[in-house]
């Protein structure tokens, strides 16, 4: 079999590989669709959780002379300070720091979420990189050169049915 760009291929071994490149398409389609409903679901969640936020403050300045907060990051102090229980922490901060002694590696690192991108739907031949269908491929028919004879299969040549020049076989 041979596409269009004269790439040559065994019939069972280019159907394999477009049957592979058909299921490898379905997986990541089916992976684009999950992370498309997932993020959709956290966009909502947020815009929610946002609403109900406006919400509690409007009912807080129209309820009240003086905003409550419940927030304690308000009223703290802005140097830093919040009393033994930030010596506690950052002691044990520098405790983990110690233990830690590789922290710059990457497996040590946070993981940013992976964005799986839109698939293509085509298949593409292996060899030059172009869209490949099924349809496209054609057979391809050798003629066996009878003027010389050989003594085993390997040693048969081939030439070209219009033309008449000697196709070089390359195995290995």
């Amino acid at each position: 079999m041979s596409c269009q760009k004269g790439h040559v291929f065994c019939k069972e071994c280019i159907l394999e590989c477009l049957l592979a490149q058909k299921k490898d398409i379905q997986r990541k389609l089916v992976a684009h669709a999950a992370q498309q409903t997932q993020e959709k679901e956290e966009e909502e969640e947020r815009l929610m959780l946002e609403k109900a936020r406006e919400l509690d403050a409007f009912d807080q300045q129209n309820h009240g002379a003086l905003p409550q907060y419940n927030d304690k990051n308000h009223s703290r102090d802005k140097n830093g300070f919040h009393g033994a229980n930030s010596v506690k922490a950052t002691s044990f901060e520098e405790e983990a720091l110690c233990t830690m002694k590789a922290f710059w590696l990457p497996s040590a690192t946070p993981e940013a979420p992976v964005k799986v991108d839109a698939p293509s739907t085509s298949t593409i031949c292996p060899e030059g990189k172009e869209k490949l269908k099924l349809k496209i491929l054609f057979p391809i028919h050798f003629t066996e050169d009878e003027s010389e004879k050989k003594k085993s299969n390997l040693d048969k040549t081939y030439i070209c049915p219009s033309f008449g020049f000697h196709i070089l076989t390359f195995l290995g």
